[in-house]
């Protein structure tokens, strides 16, 4: 167990933020990180961003955390700062998604985070770190964690779902019967359920959703995409999916109720549709309210709902693109809850978007519409 600690600010808390916190520190609602997409030069930073914290880490294995960060004592929240600590260190990471690292050696690794009684009195709870703990799977090249499931791809295309409990499993992995040259994976998530997609090394896309009606996975087929081919790559965005092929087309299917597939007409699409207005992305990620996309060039674009908010809050639905000011020659892009992390080809880090519980990383509570730098140190 790893103890931080933090310099304390006293404010006022929502509870419903905490457990966010809870759930997503244990994978939930989680958002999968985007890949480094073979830029040239590599970016020195790689992130992921969950619901309310965020995640870096760098080749030398050296592991940041922040946001949501807080204790609690005698019924009082004190959030923490929430700048970002140091992990630790963990060696030959080759990707992290929510709770889970992959290492270069095929391992599989997970970790929690939360409020856990001091001194074994429950009015008082300090925010605590576990130590990674190596999970009964080897030979994965890729990892993914969803709402409700995590999914890991192994060297011979294989693809196994599990569903995830603080430091292990909640059931024993599945291996779902009908891929066998699996290439690429990305969850989206309804309402606390993970949707998995797939890309098969022949280019076909599949989806898989194996909940039961218990909470458990089933051993159910995946169910190919029609209209789809040539696929490259997979992203999930806010309840949607988006395809880019080898081409470079952009291909999107299901919600676009907040304008997150970019479309102007806001419904569920039931089957792809080409996105124009997105060809040239190589890299695009979905937060509650809008999605993110990373162009060749190194520049960024948002669309969908225009505040950190929601429609009913006031917020403009805007399909269109915006590109985000002050980001060139970026290498990587993440998305969480309402907020954004990009990292520049130089290693420079850089958030923006909603920082009600720190997960920014600039030491305040101030929400940003403009990119921040921010330090790890």
């Amino acid at each position: 167990m790893i103890r931080f600690a933090a310099v304390l600010k006293t404010v006022r808390f929502r509870v419903f933020a905490w457990v966010a916190v809870l759930m997503m520190a244990s994978g939930t609602f989680a958002y999968a990180e985007s890949p480094i997409n073979g830029r040239t030069p590599p970016p020195k930073l790689y992130i992921s961003a969950d619901g309310v914290h965020s995640i870096a880490y760098n080749e030398q294995g050296d592991v940041w955390y922040w946001g949501g960060m807080g204790d609690f004592e005698f019924s009082d929240w004190k959030l923490r700062d929430n700048t970002p600590i140091r992990m630790g260190t963990m060696k030959q990471i080759a990707q992290v998604s929510s709770n889970l690292f992959l290492k270069k050696d095929g391992t599989v690794w997970t970790w929690s985070a939360g409020p856990a009684p001091v001194d074994g009195s429950d009015r008082r709870l300090q925010f605590q770190i576990q130590d990674p703990v190596q999970l009964d799977l080897a030979d994965v090249v890729k990892v993914a964690a969803g709402d409700s499931f995590h999914s890991a791809v192994k060297k011979d295309g294989f693809v196994w779902v599990w569903r995830p409990v603080p430091h292990g499993y909640g059931d024993t992995p599945i291996q779902i019967p009908n891929i066998s040259d699996a290439a690429d994976i990305a969850f989206a998530n309804w309402s606390g359920q993970s949707k998995l997609t797939i890309v098969g090394k022949d280019g076909s896309v599949w989806t898989w959703e194996g909940a039961t009606a218990f909470g458990g996975i089933a051993p159910v087929k995946a169910q190919r995409v029609d209209g789809l081919s040539n696929v490259a790559s997979v992203f999930a965005g806010d309840e949607c999916f988006f395809a880019i092929r080898k081409d470079g087309s952009v291909w999107g299917w299901r919600s676009n109720l907040r304008g997150q597939l970019g479309l102007d007409e806001q419904k569920i699409v039931d089957s792809p549709v080409r996105l124009s207005a997105l060809d040239g992305m190589v890299a695009i990620q979905g937060s509650f309210d809008r999605s993110l996309g990373l162009k060749k060039d190194g520049t960024v674009w948002s669309w969908g709902i225009t505040l950190y908010t929601f429609p009913e809050y006031g917020a403009k639905i805007d399909p269109s693109l915006h590109q985000v000011a002050g980001l060139d020659n970026i290498a990587a892009i993440a998305s969480g809850g309402a907020h954004h992390l990009a990292v520049r080809s130089d290693g420079t880090l850089w958030a923006w978007g909603s920082n009600e519980n720190g997960q920014l990383g600039d030491g305040t509570f101030r929400s940003s519409d403009k990119p921040i730098r921010i330090d790890l140190k």
